[in-house]
């Protein structure tokens, strides 16, 4: 009894003591407040400014009692590295600073976009040794200005005014303004003249090729530069009109035969022709092959232009996607650039098997199927398929055809060889390898149920009832789901059927998965799902899943762009679309014109005309609605700009003002509205 006794004295005496214990570290968590991490900002400077970083705003709530900051710790680049350690409030030189930046990536910041920013951290510790840490953003600019030049028309005809534009010129740091546009103007390396302004109009009086450079000064004195051509021809020449035919197909080692012969010029009854063929094979901007209209480009030579993994192989179910430019010139310099597309693809074909149920049982028909390959270039098909099984080396039966089904006589594990054909004789192969179990235990067999099909935002219901086990006093115990085809099962449940809301499917899919066209279906998601029996036995199977959009498809096109102050633009929304699957139409169309983000007038109806009052940038919205009032919209920005004449209403007297009325203004413009003003086509602005 004295033994019991002394034992629980000695257990309520530990219970005690561990009380105390814990009361004490909890008055001792509760009695130290973190310091407060305050870095200041946001910070804006010029590269190669010192960096002037200010932390002193931090503090430590417990100052009265003798608890301060002991620690400042700077992280300049967001990498979690702390850079400068001890002062308050640190300058650090633009010498130190680039070190830890990464240039093009973290900085220059536009000024049009304020994108990239720095995100810089300070950590403060307290004289207990609690930390806190807060964040605030650095943006670096460019210190120079960005000079920008608009020439229209160009080229243009001896006589005839020529406007010189600078208004798309920026500031590279958004606290400065453009202050001063300065405009030279040479020809053959000599000086003609100089003049200053925004925009300005200069009529030529010589024919030739003048070169034009603008030089604009910030707010901040810095400078930036631009210089361009404009031709000036004499008479008035027309430019010739560049087709570069296409689209263009060809396998990895063709040669590219390209044809730019529907190339003309319109003014050849006047002894004007194309003297000169360019072609940009790559779209970098550089003319890579430079005389004939319709040359050959061997692949030796197309190989070394292109980046391959980059711009070609061309993917099999894809448009040609490299561009191609041809530049022509005619006999007075004059140019035009025509535009076209080059795909390059893989000659062989892809070879994909699914073999269902894998593995399989002795006398159970397993599926063999090759219907995912595919050819590697669009112009061609798969021919046929060729199945070869072996065991231990040995070749056992061949069987043609994209889908067989094929029963295993022994158990053992078995390859499984696809032999595709495309139509040009190409081919191409998979191996894999499967497993044939004895009877007595059978795997379970996996059925996905689908292919599935939902709109964007719903639920998605799986189904796998019915899957099942052949072996009678078995059965399935575990269903996963495999949602995005990587590998990994995203879901485990017992039950066969599940149910993924929206926002935990979009947080397992790639968005470049969908939404899927309605016309191809494609891009589709491949869902596989593994059952699992008592014995531990597995199988699995794949289905499709189909994600589209039901909202309306809104399509924007304007006529002029960019507009001109005080004419008709017209408004074109013909182009949108309801969605295709649920056979929904467009029925209300509504326009909204803003400026400096004020709505300064509303539209309805699908196409439209507007005349905006003066220059400047406006914001166009277009808002779409179907029959069951699903909405979208679509927004862009339209520059309008000065023009030198506007229209009169109706100048064809076709009881409308439209296209005809705008070509009539334009097939006038050299009319001397100040000799003619009672010429109905045009009036001075």
């Amino acid at each position: 009894m004295k033994k019991k006794l002394f034992k629980f004295i000695t257990a309520l005496n530990l219970y005690l003591l561990f009380i105390i214990s814990l009361t004490a570290s909890l008055c001792f968590s509760v009695d130290n407040n973190l310091p407060i991490s305050i870095p200041g900002g946001p910070y804006t400077i010029d590269i190669g400014d010192t960096l002037a970083l200010d932390g002193s705003g931090s503090y430590d709530p417990d100052s009265e009692i003798g608890d301060f900051i002991v620690q400042y710790e700077w992280d300049l680049n967001g990498d979690g590295t702390y850079d400068i350690i001890g002062s308050e409030s640190p300058r650090i030189t633009w010498e130190t600073l680039s070190t830890l930046l990464t240039e093009g990536i973290q900085y220059p910041t536009s000024p049009l976009t304020y994108q990239p920013y720095i995100s810089i951290g300070l950590r403060v510790t307290d004289s207990f040794d609690a930390t806190s840490i807060s964040y605030t953003t650095l943006k670096v600019y460019n210190t120079n200005p960005t000079a920008f030049m608009d020439i229209t028309p160009n080229p243009c005809a001896v006589g005839q005014p020529v406007n010189f534009s600078g208004s798309g010129s920026y500031a590279g740091n958004p606290q400065h303004t453009i202050a001063a546009w300065t405009w030279r103007f040479y020809q053959d390396g000599s000086l003609i003249t100089t003049i200053a302004g925004e925009n300005i109009n200069y009529t030529f009086q010589n024919p030739g090729a003048y070169e034009v450079n603008l030089t604009v000064t910030d707010s901040g004195g810095y400078t930036g530069s631009i210089v361009g051509t404009v031709v000036i021809n004499n008479p008035p020449n027309h430019s010739p009109e560049a087709l570069a035919g296409g689209p263009y197909i060809i396998d990895i080692g063709d040669t590219l035969n390209l044809d730019g012969s529907g190339s003309y010029d319109s003014d050849y009854e006047i002894g004007d022709f194309i003297v000169q063929y360019e072609w940009d094979l790559n779209g970098d901007g550089v003319y890579d092959v430079i005389g004939s209209e319709s040359p050959r480009v061997y692949w030796q030579t197309l190989s070394t232009l292109l980046a391959q993994g980059v711009q070609y192989p061309t993917p099999a179910f894809s448009a040609p996607n490299i561009l191609i430019s041809l530049r022509v010139t005619d006999s007075f310099g004059a140019t035009n650039i025509g535009y076209t597309y080059l795909g390059v693809y893989n000659p062989n074909p892809t070879a994909l098997m699914d073999i269902t149920p894998n593995p399989g049982i002795i006398g159970q028909p397993v599926n063999f199927s090759g219907s995912g390959s595919y050819a590697g270039n669009p112009q061609h098909t798969i021919a046929a398929w060729t199945w070869r099984f072996y065991q231990d080396g040995s070749l056992i039966t061949t069987i043609a055809g994209e889908n067989i089904n094929y029963t295993f006589q022994d158990a053992g594990v078995y390859e499984v060889n696809l032999i595709v054909t495309d139509s040009e004789s190409r081919t191409n192969s998979i191996t894999e390898t499967m497993a044939i179990d004895v009877p007595l235990e059978h795997h379970p067999v996996a059925h996905p149920g689908g292919p599935y099909t939902i709109f964007i935002g719903n639920t998605l219901i799986l189904d796998g009832s019915n899957s099942y086990d052949p072996d009678a006093e078995d059965q399935i115990v575990s269903y996963e789901w495999d949602i995005n085809n990587d590998g990994t099962y995203d879901y485990s449940t017992g039950n066969s059927q599940l149910q993924i809301d929206w926002l935990s499917l979009t947080s397992i899919l790639d968005p470049q998965n969908y939404p899927a066209d309605s016309v191809t279906g494609e891009p589709c998601i491949t869902i596989k799902l593994r059952v699992t029996d008592l014995t531990a036995l597995s199988s699995t199977a794949q289905s499709k899943l189909r994600i589209y959009s039901d909202l309306p498809t809104a399509i924007a096109v304007i006529f002029p762009e960019p507009a001109i102050a005080g004419n008709l633009a017209y408004l074109d929304s013909s182009g949108s679309y309801g969605c295709r699957l649920l056979s929904s139409q467009i029925v209300s169309w509504t326009w909204k014109i803003y400026k400096d983000s004020i709505l300064i007038d509303t539209l309805t109806g699908s196409n439209v005309s507007y005349i905006f009052p003066e220059v400047g940038q406006y914001q166009v919205e277009l808002i779409v609605i179907d029959d069951a009032s699903r909405t979208n919209t679509v927004t862009f920005t339209l520059p309008v700009t000065p023009g030198s004449y506007k229209i009169l209403g109706d100048l064809n007297n076709d009881s409308k003002v439209d296209f005809a009325d705008f070509a009539i203004m334009s097939e006038n413009w050299l009319i001397d509205c100040v000799q003619e003003a009672s010429n109905p086509a045009c009036t001075l602005r």
